[in-house]
């Protein structure tokens, strides 16, 4: 049986009215026994101001004692190449640390962009 310990929804930027292009990141955290799992979903663009509090997000969840991370990324529609950074940079953390982090759904220019600038085996793939 797992529980859900902790979960947060947020927009990005709150200059932007809400919408489907909206900056948004929302994760949880569950843990089944010992082993402990997170997810995070980011929607809409993420360029400009909305880079440095993505940024900000995976500072703040890096000391979570998470094992393996679930990463849906399917209404991402654009994401700045800062933003790809901060990006990359949590998901090599994981990786260093023993932990996985697994993409799940990803929008098609994501994908693209992830594949051009080589980043795929950063990530593990959703079947």
């Amino acid at each position: 049986m797992s529980h859900t310990a902790i979960a947060k929804c947020s927009r990005l930027d709150a200059s932007q009215s809400p919408s489907s292009s909206s900056p948004s990141v929302s994760f949880k955290i569950t843990a089944a026994g010992s082993h402990v799992r997170g997810q995070i979903i980011l929607q809409g663009a993420i360029t400009g101001k909305s880079v440095s509090a993505l940024k900000s997000f995976f500072e703040n969840i890096t000391a979570a004692p998470v094992a393996s991370w679930r990463l849906d990324m399917k209404g991402l529609e654009l994401l700045s190449f800062a933003g790809l950074r901060h990006l990359a940079r949590f998901a090599s953390a994981r990786r260093r640390n023993g932990a996985a982090v697994r993409i799940v759904g990803i929008h098609e220019n994501i994908f693209a962009t992830l594949l051009d600038m080589k980043l795929l085996d950063l990530f593990l793939w959703a079947d």
